[in-house]
């Protein structure tokens, strides 16, 4: 269980309970760091309790395509070591015209470069693939059969539990509301639970990145905006 008293200090201190802080916290505890996540609610409680599972590998740019083809194979490891599902079936995106064609074989030839075997396919293999598409505007699909997907519940409860076993501490329900700064250096945080010392801090608050920073005075621009989203459950 999460600890419920905010420590007095942390050599590092994590803002943001989600999969992102909670993972970060479980590999630097695992490397024996002194670490803590403070989580203005519950773990898990944000964006990636209500996100659509996806792990995908297919983006356009270098960086995410590598990211994310090391990020499936710690997916594999981690849920059979830790045992929660993670399963690879695939990704697919329908294309409509020839210009979102030509976009995704630029895309596709990133993502082979890299080893990851997306690859082109006909609307009618899009349809085999899954048989209840309308395919009748379709006329080409990009096709990843190593992506997949993950329960965001069990592995952030896994990720959490196995964190803490390694020494981190987990607090919820703990709002930081300042850093305390002295000659340019962070000395710690005000939090809605009182003052933690710490000297480096993770900002892992994904949307509300850009309001931790601007907290913490730092002018770096970083290009996320929160957008609301919706969703249908199919099953």
């Amino acid at each position: 269980m999460p600890t419920k008293e905010l420590p007095e200090r942390s050599e590092i201190t994590i803002i943001g309970g989600g999969i992102v802080g909670v993972t970060i916290a479980h590999e630097l505890a695992k490397r024996g760091e002194e670490v803590t996540v403070i989580e203005k609610r519950f773990i898990g409680s944000g964006s990636t309790f209500r996100c659509g599972t996806g792990i995908r590998q297919q983006f356009n740019d270098e960086a995410n395509v590598q990211v994310m083809k090391r990020s499936v194979e710690l997916w594999k490891r981690y849920s059979e070591e830790y045992d929660f599902p993670f399963e690879q079936t695939g990704y697919l995106f329908l294309l409509y015209d020839d210009e979102e064609v030509e976009t995704f074989k630029r895309n596709i030839a990133i993502q082979n470069r890299f080893g990851v075997p997306t690859r082109l396919i006909t609307p009618e293999e899009a349809k085999e693939i899954v048989p209840l598409l309308d395919i009748s505007e379709v006329i080409a699909a990009s096709w990843n059969p190593t992506d997949g997907k993950a329960s965001p519940f069990k592995s952030t409860a896994k990720f959490a539990i196995k964190a803490e076993e390694f020494g981190a501490k987990l607090v919820e329900y703990t709002e930081v509301k300042d850093f305390i700064i002295e000659n340019g250096e962070i000395k710690g945080l005000k939090t809605s639970r009182g003052v933690i010392k710490t000297g480096i801090v993770v900002n892992a608050t994904n949307a509300w990145a850009k309001l931790i920073n601007a907290m913490a005075g730092i002018s770096v621009r970083i290009p996320i905006e929160p957008y609301k989203h919706q969703a249908v459950i199919t099953q």
